[in-house]
């Protein structure tokens, strides 16, 4: 061999030599990876995935129409922080002083916000409580939002509807109202057009000038007065179709409403929490395993630079 060349046959049979050493000491790389893992406390995660709901405030709002029950990135914050964790441990332990942590990741599906709760905690029941704590207050506070917005628009509607009611007994009596008048002008019409009839007969040598200016004052006063009861009507007529108007108007808002409460939505459990079977970590087989490869590696080349440092 020239300089700085490996005798690859050589180093084989400098393992196969030491080969039993080799495996002993893989062996014993795996044994004590396989010692620290059990004595290691596993660490189990519990997870479960909500959907966060949307409302729709009524309209001409201070605010947006479409509002989420809470801000997804605002919800992953306050779990982040621990406070959701140490509520439910208080209530479920009775102390404050907890161990494991809550993490929150959120993210959209199909423009649906999603977020994902996990609980990593050495008691996988335990952790399931935990969390399922934390998921029912969440939904607690959100169903009061929820349905406090959907009492909100049910009330509108309501009120809407009584005044649609309001509005069409208003056209009711100022129909009938408008039907008399009608009925009380026809007939003024038609006394003036026979008092006009009867006041052309009269031969006017016959009655005093007196007379004559009294009927025809008489005559002028019945047409001023069907003059304003066409005026009355002509405001009736007015009025109803400015009351239909309000009516349709009512009708539209009550859609509108319908429609909001149609589209809200209240928060949801899409992936419900369940007791977890094996630990997050220790990955106790990966563990070993890799403790193993490297034990092979290690024992492997110490066989060989030793060799080297012999020769």
């Amino acid at each position: 061999m020239t300089e700085g060349e490996v005798d690859l046959k050589h180093c084989f049979k400098i393992i196969n030599h030491r080969k039993i050493f080799i495996i002993g000491g893989t062996v014993l790389f795996m044994v004590i990876a396989a010692v620290i893992v059990s004595i290691v406390s596993p660490v189990y995660q519990v997870s479960s995935m909500l959907k966060i709901g949307t409302i729709y405030l009524p309209p001409k709002s201070t605010r947006s129409d479409a509002q989420l029950l809470e801000p997804v990135k605002l919800l992953a914050g306050v779990i982040d922080s621990g406070a959701p964790l140490k509520k439910a441990w208080k209530k479920l332990r009775g102390d404050t002083a907890h161990t494991g942590k809550m993490e929150a990741e959120t993210f959209y599906k199909e423009e649906f916000p999603l977020i994902e709760i996990s609980c990593y905690n050495r008691e996988p029941q335990f952790g399931f409580e935990l969390l399922t704590e934390v998921v029912k207050t969440i939904l607690d506070q959100h169903n009061r939002k929820y349905e406090s917005n959907q009492r909100a628009l049910n009330t509108l509607i309501g009120n809407l509807q009584k005044m649609i009611k309001a509005n069409e007994k208003a056209i009711a009596a100022q129909t009938q109202h408008l039907q008399e008048i009608h009925k009380i002008s026809n007939e003024g019409k038609e006394d003036i057009g026979v008092f006009k009839d009867d006041l052309e007969k009269v031969d006017p040598s016959t009655i005093s000038p007196i007379e004559l200016l009294f009927f025809q004052s008489s005559s002028l006063n019945e047409g001023t007065f069907i003059a304003q009861l066409n005026q009355v009507q002509a405001d009736l007529q007015v009025s109803i179709e400015e009351n239909y108007e309000k009516i349709a108007s009512f009708q539209v808002s009550i859609v509108n409403m319908e429609n909001r409460l149609a589209l809200s939505t209240a928060t949801e459990i899409i992936s419900p929490a369940v007791v977890p079977k094996y630990p997050l970590r220790p990955k106790k087989k990966l563990i070993v395993v890799i403790a193993g490869f490297m034990g092979l590696i290690l024992t492997t080349f110490y066989v060989l630079f030793r060799e080297y440092l012999r020769d």
